[in-house]
């Protein structure tokens, strides 16, 4: 009995011990419970602080990155116009040629003396030989540095946007003007070909054209070519070999047009436009007062300063333009210079020494005489010469031909942002057939050492006639009407201009500047 009610109490101290040992461990489990909440709180709440510190700073972060944004894009606006501002001034353009030019005079005066020489002193040409080999040397190594200065004054890239800027825009304003949207109510050039073939071949036809071309631009009126009959170099017609000038405007004059010559009026719709072929003598200046003033070597105001900056024989640049314009080929046409090419496996001529490779096919040039010049195939092997010639590096011809003016003119208006140096002409300087009149000023004095030199006071306008390849030009000195040489390396190229038509309506998008 004694041991059952023992093992009773035992019992029962058991149960009171698990008892409390139960309670004490739900109230610790409850107190860590506690501590774990409160832990979980204050962290909760440093979270939530940190998340609230985070929000605010993300505002201020983001308000940054707005303030940033903004003037990044005002620095990049800024920098654009910088870059746009940064193209050379015209001044520095202008000395950069003029030292390259009056370098190449100096060499022409040297070398014509020292031929001089050799002729009137005994036993001294081998000295002269020897010098003027030296001399060349000196002058070719100055020409190429004189050259590489165009690449190194960081205005590389300025003048390839430049140029790719205004041809763009020029092309674009002669499409505008070519192809108006109601042919019937647009104004007209109507332009006489010249009907005589053999005083006026394909080149000198071409340049007609370009003449009135430039016309039909300055007075903002949309170009016809009128007697096509005459044009006769090939079966097919003009637009055998090139695009048509229009694509609107392709039927004949309307009956209804009033048509008046020139120079018409301002309300006139059709205007009939006949220039004379040049003369050589010059005999032509008596019709100069009824001939149109847009002259083309003068050069539009809207565009003559950037022109004059940008390109270094601005009017070669500008009549480039509408040589591009006019002699752009048909499919038909590109595909036979694409034959020929492939033929003749052409490549960029290099011009060194001592050893050149010659490109050419000397069957073309034998169809370039006067008596087979109208023949299609001619007009094809012509137009053959004109497209391997406008792709040469550096154009070697004689500047008395218009095939060779013509080559020179679409290097400048399409190939190159400046091939004024990269040529040399075995004969006459550079020259519109129908030019009114090309101008030198002077800009140091000069005073006669012959009677055959002029006296110049700085300022003085003198009209050209030719460069004569010994240091000296000839002309008309306007004030004194005398016609008597003077030094070229004292005078400059005067660039006439003139008001034509603007087009303000034709704007140039991003996308047409892509090269």
């Amino acid at each position: 009995m004694k041991t059952s009610q023992f093992w009773l109490k035992c019992c029962i101290i058991f149960i009171l011990m698990c008892t409390c040992i139960l309670l004490m461990t739900i109230n610790l489990k409850q107190q860590q419970v506690e501590i774990s909440k409160k832990n979980v709180n204050e962290k909760l709440s440093k979270v939530l602080l940190e998340l609230d510190f985070l929000q605010k700073n993300n505002a201020e972060l983001n308000h940054r990155i707005l303030i940033l944004t903004q003037r990044l894009r005002i620095v990049k606006n800024s920098y654009s116009n910088k870059i746009k501002l940064e193209g050379p001034t015209k001044e520095y353009e202008l000395l950069r040629r003029r030292i390259y030019f009056n370098t190449k005079e100096f060499w022409y005066y040297v070398s014509y003396e020292l031929r001089l020489l050799a002729k009137t002193v005994e036993g001294i040409k081998p000295f002269t030989i020897r010098m003027k080999k030296n001399i060349n040397e000196h002058y070719l190594s100055l020409l190429n540095d004189i050259t590489k200065l165009a690449t190194v004054d960081d205005h590389t890239r300025w003048r390839r946007k430049e140029y790719i800027y205004l041809r763009t825009l020029v092309q674009k304003r002669l499409r505008f003007l070519q192809n108006p949207e109601d042919c019937s109510k647009a104004k007209k050039l109507f332009c006489n070909l010249i009907s005589d073939r053999r005083s006026c071949g394909y080149g000198c036809r071409l340049h007609h054209i370009v003449n009135c071309l430039v016309v039909a631009y300055a007075t903002n009126r949309t170009l016809f070519l009128d007697n096509l009959h005459n044009w006769g170099f090939t079966s097919g017609g003009f637009s055998s070999l090139f695009f048509p000038l229009s694509n609107t405007c392709t039927s004949s004059l309307d009956k209804n047009e009033t048509v008046l010559p020139w120079p018409g009026n301002e309300s006139v719709q059709v205007v009939n436009l006949t220039l004379p072929i040049a003369v050589p003598d010059g005999s032509s200046r008596m019709r100069r007062p009824l001939l149109p003033p847009f002259d083309p070597l003068v050069l539009p105001e809207d565009l003559s300063h950037r022109i004059q900056v940008l390109h270094g024989e601005p009017s070669v640049w500008w009549i480039g333009q509408f040589v591009n314009y006019i002699i752009r080929p048909q499919l038909s046409t590109i595909d036979m210079f694409q034959g020929y090419e492939d033929n003749m496996a052409f490549q960029v001529p290099t011009v060194g020494y001592p050893d050149y490779h010659i490109f050419g096919d000397p069957e073309l040039s034998k169809t370039g005489s006067v008596a087979t010049r109208e023949l299609d195939k001619s007009i094809v092997n012509i137009n053959i010469d004109l497209f391997f010639l406008s792709r040469c590096d550096y154009l070697v011809c004689t500047f008395s031909s218009h095939v060779c003016r013509l080559a020179y003119e679409i290097i400048n208006g399409i190939k190159y942002a400046d091939a004024s140096t990269q040529f040399t002409s075995l004969d006459d300087m550079y020259h519109f057939s129908d030019q009114i009149r090309r101008l030198h000023v002077a800009i140091l004095p000069h005073k006669s050492n012959r009677p055959q030199e002029m006296d110049l006071q700085v300022d003085d306008e003198i009209e050209v006639i030719g460069n004569e390849w010994n240091g000296y030009s000839k002309g008309t000195h306007l004030r004194t009407n005398k016609t008597l040489l003077y030094p070229t390396f004292k005078v400059i190229q005067k660039t006439e201009v003139m008001y034509f038509a603007s087009y303000p309506d034709i704007k140039i998008s991003s996308e047409e500047l892509e090269d």
